[in-house]
């Protein structure tokens, strides 16, 4: 199934603060304290420490059904949470007025009913369809808790895969009344993309039945909704490995027995963040190429991802920022929010018949191509 996955555009929603009342409808403001204005950014770093944004009219687009706001008492992540949050009805808004939901540039009037004084920080949170339940959120979120302790968690540990097609955008904006105010929402998620050609049938006379991209540990299954640090030292992680036996698959691509040279395959998805590996693991990505006769999963051969010496992401050699020496820190990298992982591109597939026991791979950090990100199911 294909889903273009990657590109979320820029999304408006202003929200206005008025006196208490019952209800919170969708109705435009009338003679408003403040504005707020929503923006999903899709601004992402590049190797160079640039940004890329992609122009209104490019081929991707975006698949956020739900944005909440939670309104936390303070300033910076100390900020505390008082309980309230609400839906701004972004599904509803859209379907009654268009009868369907905005693919690109769109922007709301919405009212709240929230009244306070003194100093409000307000979390926005966008996510995709069947986010907000999969990851209870924010229904989550306890009163009283810190900005800094609020996180984004998988209920069921058991299903990782389904972070695969899940799409979460956080920001936040310190609330001043009489002021203009944006808050812009980024990913907390990583994208990952890997595109293969030329692939082997039988390695070894052993039947070549699957592709898979594999990570050195379980994926994570929580995030914080507000970016930690991530240099020198990577803390921008919740460690909270999932419980599946295969917890460690990102993605697993059939080979079928009439895969010729012109074949070519991709796969792709969402992580959340994760460090780089340390100990015994020489790796933080690698494809493996399986046999899966008689229910028994054989690795055939195995082929180590790895990025650029020197690239932005290489946290040099002290492992991605775990303070220790590591002489092959390109092969161990983090998982890094906001960050697209292209191991190969549609047009420069990575050949997988390749001589030698080992090819190398270059991870490519930027989030710049026009690339339909391919979700096997």
């Amino acid at each position: 199934m294909n889903k273009n996955l990657l590109y979320l555009f820029l999304v408006l929603v202003t929200v206005a603060f008025v006196g208490c009342s019952d209800g919170n409808d969708v109705v435009e403001p009338q003679e408003p304290a403040g504005t707020l204005t929503f923006r999903v950014n899709t601004a992402v770093e590049t190797e160079n420490g640039g940004v890329i944004t992609y122009p209104e009219g490019s081929v991707g687009t975006q698949h956020v059904t739900d944005v909440y706001i939670m309104m936390f008492i303070g300033e910076g992540d100390g900020a505390v949470y008082d309980g309230f949050a609400e839906n701004v009805g972004w599904s509803e808004y859209f379907l009654n007025q268009n009868g369907t939901l905005p693919d690109h540039l769109e922007e709301m009037k919405y009212r709240t009913d929230y009244c306070f004084e003194g100093t409000v920080t307000i979390l926005g949170i966008g996510m995709s369809k069947g986010v907000a339940a999969k990851f209870n959120i924010p229904a989550s979120v306890a009163e009283g808790t810190t900005l800094r302790e609020v996180a984004a968690s998988l209920q069921d540990l058991s299903d990782s895969r389904s972070i695969l097609s899940s799409e979460i955008f956080t920001g936040t904006v310190l609330y001043r009344k009489g002021s203009s105010n944006v808050l812009e929402m980024k990913r907390r998620m990583a994208g990952i993309m890997a595109t293969f050609g030329n692939i082997p049938t039988t390695i070894n006379d052993k039947r070549v039945d699957e592709i898979r991209l594999v990570l050195y540990a379980n994926k994570n299954t929580s995030v914080p909704v507000i970016a930690r640090q991530q240099k020198p030292y990577f803390h921008d992680y919740i460690e909270s490995p999932s419980t599946d036996p295969e917890g460690n698959v990102i993605l697993r691509i059939p080979v079928m027995p009439d895969f010729g040279l012109t074949t070519k395959v991709e796969g792709g998805g969402y992580l959340l963040p994760m460090p780089a590996p340390s100990g015994h693991k020489k790796y933080t990505m690698r494809v493996e190429l399986v046999n899966l006769e008689g229910g028994v999963c054989t690795v055939l051969k195995t082929i180590r991802v790895k990025f650029k010496a020197g690239d932005k992401l290489d946290h040099g050699q002290t492992g991605g920022g775990t303070g220790i020496i590591d002489t092959e820190s390109t092969y161990r990298f983090p998982i890094i929010a906001n960050h697209f992982y292209a191991i190969g591109r549609p047009a420069m597939p990575i050949d997988l018949n390749g001589n030698g026991a080992e090819i190398v791979i270059e991870l490519d950090p930027t989030w710049d191509g026009n690339d339909d990100l391919e979700v096997i199911e």
